[in-house]
């Protein structure tokens, strides 16, 4: 029963009792802010927040990358299950510890998220371990650092995701850092100053050939010389052999005394046809027989 509540009795009295109209008390609703909206911005203007947030908080560009990729995917309307937010997937009390106002703006999420990390880094001591607290909270990396708790299987993926090597092997702090390479479909490579590529995370440059540096250092080296002697020599023998022909053909023509041997070998080499005489012969051969056969 309510303090405002009247009960009806039968009581003597000139004077009619009065009874409220409400009987009881309405809930107070407390103001709720209201959502906050999604604000869409231009590739350039994500790649340039990126450069310009990872740059001032000493953050590896490629690590910073693919973080947000792993995210959200770069898209700032995505709400998780357990309620992340926008871009970078802040919790609201997250946002609100780092003076996020609105995690669905691109331009305030990324700066804010990358002082998250920083601020990570200096507590645990290097990314890979700050790409864990990031994605668990600080509380659970501390137990699990201590062994008062295991870091969740989630936990585990994200951070072999993201700096490509266990988090095992991050528990050392002067773990080295994450390698290079970048998911193929990752925006703001060029504002990185890589490209995607999901092989080795060193890419080994090809050796310089010797023979490469030979040719295209020396053009006139020793293999041109060679080639060039070749072409020479094959040049000046073709020029030879075309004049002794010329010279054997011309020169006995020239004087009465060459024609005469012109004429005189020709005469010396003439032989008849020896078919002449044969095909006479077998056509009269062929004339008898035919009078012979048909009487």
């Amino acid at each position: 029963m309510t303090e405002d509540a009247f009960v009806v009795v039968a009581v003597p009295s000139d004077r009619p009792i009065e009874i409220p109209t409400q009987t009881a008390i309405e809930p107070v609703l407390e103001p709720q802010s209201a959502p906050k909206p999604v604000v869409h911005r231009s590739r350039q203007e994500v790649c340039e927040a990126l450069t310009k947030a990872a740059e001032s908080n000493n953050l590896p560009i490629p690590f910073f990358i693919r973080l947000l990729f792993q995210e959200s995917g770069f898209k700032p309307d995505v709400v998780s299950r357990a309620g992340a937010q926008g871009v970078a997937q802040f919790m609201p009390e997250t946002a609100a510890s780092v003076g996020l106002r609105n995690p669905f703006d691109p331009i305030e999420a990324i700066p804010a998220s990358a002082r998250l990390l920083r601020s990570l880094f200096r507590q645990f001591g290097n990314l890979g371990l700050a790409a864990a607290a990031y994605n668990a909270g600080p509380k659970r990396i501390e137990a699990w650092l201590t062994k008062k708790g295991k870091l969740p299987q989630e936990t585990q993926g994200y951070v072999k995701i993201i700096t490509g090597r266990p988090a095992e092997n991050w528990k050392v702090a002067e773990a080295g850092t994450p390698e290079i390479r970048l998911p193929r479909r990752a925006p703001c490579q060029e504002a990185a100053g890589l490209h995607a590529w999901n092989g080795p995370s060193q890419i080994p440059l090809p050796m310089r050939s010797p023979f490469t540096r030979v040719v295209t250092a020396a053009p006139h080296g020793p293999i041109q010389k060679i080639a060039a002697q070749a072409t020479a020599k094959y040049t000046a023998r073709v020029a030879t052999i075309v004049k002794t022909e010329k010279t054997a053909v011309s020169s006995p023509a020239k004087t009465a005394k060459g024609a005469m041997q012109l004429a005189a070998r020709k005469s010396a080499h003439y032989k008849p046809k020896r078919a002449e005489k044969p095909a006479r012969a077998k056509t009269l051969r062929l004339a008898v027989t035919t009078r012979g056969t048909y009487k």
